[in-house]
């Protein structure tokens, strides 16, 4: 076998880069630490980095979807299998959660990855306590992971309140309820606190009972009861605290400030949304710079900044469509998961570059060129030029 087009390496090229300089696709996931780093998945396959400075580093992952491996050894040779969500506490350390195997990778300070646990479900929000404790949000079930390695279920019994449990249970108020004996709604993102406090934004599976809100957030106290805010929230998908104990909500279309004394306003028409995929899309910083996961075009996404009574600017990722690498040699041009082949009866390779790129490319003569497709995801320019 020989390979006349592509090379061995992943499409992603911007370690080292500042970040608002980098292409990103499929970031679903963001989280921030204390120095005033930012933490993301991103391409499917990595997480990535941006430190203070503005510089992008992939923290883990080599860039191959669909395994895991790499347990013992740097995070950055290690595959993950399609990570969504992540969280970082206090000493450094990375939890991820990935789609496919529902299992959480850890990424030490020193740069080791690990498998946490295994057995969870596909989407699985992640937050990380005050005391390092760190949180999992299961399916119908929200767990806490002390420390010193004791799991106790603070939230649900491992049932999620839906369709199929209506009309004879259906999903409800919770309000004043023992955690351990309610069900929950679809958990899309978890915070907490600076006093500890568990809070957790659910949005409803399917269709509710008429007169039964879809979304809601609901906050779990020491003593284990359940009080949901009394605010209304459109499909909220992420939270976030700053260091005096504000609420951040991303909502649909905006995101939202609940202050301590239960005041809610809106702080920026920024929708934390990429291609459905909207778990944990918001993180707050030390200093209070709220990091919103967005997708404003056809193709890519990217990460805005909203500074403390700032304007909303781009933190990383760029509005346009990766480099291909037209016009050299096909061996050193770049496919996203090709995935159709045709050849004419001159010799000439057509391919299906639709993942990435969105392009149909040709290899003719041993170099590769765009012939159909700008890039985006988009269904356009019908009577122009290909």
């Amino acid at each position: 076998i020989t390979t006349i087009a592509g090379t061995d390496q992943p499409v992603f090229s911007g370690d080292g880069k500042p970040a608002n300089t980098v292409g990103l696709t499929e970031v679903t996931g963001i989280a921030a630490d204390q120095d005033g780093s930012v933490y993301s998945v991103a391409q499917n396959a990595l997480v990535i980095k941006v430190t203070a400075d503005g510089i992008l580093h992939v923290l883990a992952g080599n860039g191959i979807v669909g395994q895991h491996t790499g347990d013992g050894g740097p995070a950055v040779r290690a595959a993950l299998n399609t990570p969504r969500t992540l969280a970082v506490d206090r000493s450094g350390t990375v939890y991820v959660a990935e789609y496919q195997t529902g299992a959480i990778r850890r990424i030490q300070p020193n740069g080791i990855i690990d498998t946490l646990s295994q057995g969870g479900t596909s989407i699985t929000p992640l937050a990380t306590g005050p005391d390092g404790s760190l949180y999992i949000a299961d399916w119908g079930l929200v767990r806490r992971v002390y420390p010193s390695g004791l799991v106790q279920p603070i939230l649900g019994n491992g049932h999620m309140c839906g369709p199929s449990d209506q009309p004879l249970t259906p999903c409800g108020s919770i309000d004043g309820q023992v955690g351990l004996d309610v069900k929950p709604m679809l958990i899309e993102a978890i915070a907490i606190s600076p006093s500890g406090e568990v809070y957790i934004a659910e949005q409803s599976p399917g269709d509710l009972v008429p007169g039964t809100p879809d979304s809601r957030i609901d906050k779990i106290g020491a003593d284990g009861i359940v009080h949901t805010l009394p605010q209304s929230f459109s499909a909220p998908n992420g939270l976030g605290f700053d260091p005096a104990g504000n609420l951040y909500v991303a909502e649909a279309g905006y995101i939202s400030e609940v202050s301590v004394t239960g005041t809610k306003t809106i702080i920026s028409q920024t929708n934390c949304n990429v291609e459905n995929i909207a778990i944990n899309s918001l993180a707050v910083d030390a200093q209070g710079n709220v990091y919103c996961v967005f997708s404003n075009s056809s193709i890519g996404a990217e990460i805005a900044v909203v500074p403390p009574g700032g304007s909303t600017r781009i933190f990383a990722g760029v509005d346009s469509p990766p480099d291909p690498h037209d016009g050299g040699l096909a061996l050193n041009g770049l496919l996203g998961k090709p995935n159709g082949v045709a050849v004419d009866s001159a010799g000439s390779v057509y391919i299906a570059d639709t993942w990435v790129y969105s392009r149909v490319r040709k290899v003719s003569s041993g170099k590769i060129s765009t012939i159909a497709g700008n890039g985006r995801y988009a269904s356009t320019g019908d009577g122009g030029p290909a």
